[in-house]
C-alpha cells in the first residue's frame, strides 16, 4: 500500500460505497493483475500500483474488465499513435498546441469534492493545427489524471465544451443559464462569470503537470503490444472493440 496515494476521507467513502473498493484487499488485487500481465507474451504494461489501481477502480474491481481495459489501453496507443501515443512532452509543437488552451482542467472540482471539470475550447485555427494534435494533448492530460487526480479517478470527469464556432451545427446548451442548471456558476471559469480560474492559470497549471510527468511519458515508449506475439485465438482487431455503434464508425453522407 506504500506506493498508493491515500484518498481524502470523502473520496474514500465514495470508492468504498460506489466502486466497491475494499482497502484491505487492494494488495492482493494488484498482485493478481500483475501476475496476469506477466503471463501475456504480447503485452508489456506498466505495473505501478497507482497506475493499475485506477483500472480496478474504473471497472468497480471486476478483474476481467480491468484486464480488458489494460489490453485496450495499450492496443489503441499502437493503433492510433497520432492521438494516443504520447511520449515526448518536451516537443515544441506539443507545447505550442497545449498553450492554445483547447483542453483545460479546472482547479476546483464540482461542488468542491466531486467530478473533475474540464473545459474544451474549439478555438484553434484548423488550417494551422490538426484535430489529431488537439486530441494528442488531451490524451496526455487524461493519462495524467489516472495517477494524479483522485477526483477524476473516483468521481469521474465532466467535459464542458465551448462550441460557439460550431453552434450552427451542434446544440448542447443554448445559453449560460442552461449550463448553470447543471454546473453552478461558482465552478465555471472566470471568463464565464465563475470563480474557477482564468484561461492563463489553466494553461500554466497544465504545463506544470506536463513538466512533472515528462519522464513518465518518455518511459511509455517501453510499453505496448506486439501483435506478432499475440495468441491466434485472441482478436487484434481494434474495430471490434467499438462494435457497430462505436464512436469511430465511419458514416457515409450523401
Amino acid at each position: 500500500m506504500s506506493q498508493i496515494k491515500p484518498l481524502p476521507s470523502t473520496l474514500q467513502c465514495v470508492a468504498i460505497e460506489e466502486l466497491f473498493e475494499i482497502p484491505s484487499r487492494i494488495p492482493d488485487d494488484l498482485q493478481a493483475l500483475k501476475l496476469w500481465i506477466e503471463q501475456q507474451a504480447h503485452l508489456t504494461a506498466r505495473t505501478d500500483d497507482q497506475f493499475l489501481l485506477q483500472f480496478l477502480r474504473g471497472c468497480k474491481y471486476s478483474m476481467e474488465r480491468a484486464k480488458e481495459k489494460i489490453e485496450r489501453f495499450y492496443t489503441m496507443k499502437i493503433k492510433f499513435p497520432e492521438t494516443l501515443g504520447v511520449y515526448d512532452l518536451n516537443n515544441e509543437r506539443f507545447r505550442q498546441v497545449a498553450r492554445l488552451g483547447c483542453v483545460a482542467p479546472l482547479p476546483i472540482p464540482l461542488n468542491g469534492d466531486g467530478c473533475r471539470l474540464v473545459m474544451g475550447h474549439f478555438n484553434y485555427n484548423p488550417e494551422e493545427y490538426r484535430v489529431e494534435e488537439i486530441y494528442h494533448v488531451g490524451s496526455a492530460m487524461y493519462e495524467i489524471f489516472t495517477i494524479d487526480d483522485p477526483y477524476a479517478c473516483i468521481c469521474g470527469i465532466i467535459n464542458i465544451d465551448d462550441m460557439s464556432r460550431l453552434r450552427k451545427r451542434i446544440f448542447i446548451c443554448s445559453t449560460l443559464e442552461d449550463l448553470k442548471q447543471h454546473i453552478p456558476l461558482k465552478y465555471l471559469p472566470e471568463y464565464y462569470g465563475g470563480e474557477n480560474g482564468t484561461m492563463e492559470q489553466h494553461i500554466k497549471a497544465l504545463e506544470v503537470k506536463f513538466d512533472e510527468y515528462r519522464e513518465y511519458f518518455q518511459e511509455n515508449v517501453n510499453y505496448g503490444v506486439n501483435e506478432s506475439l499475440r495468441q491466434e485465438e485472441e482478436s487484434s482487431d481494434v474495430d471490434k472493440l467499438f462494435g457497430l455503434g462505436g464512436s469511430f464508425r465511419k458514416l457515409e453522407v450523401d
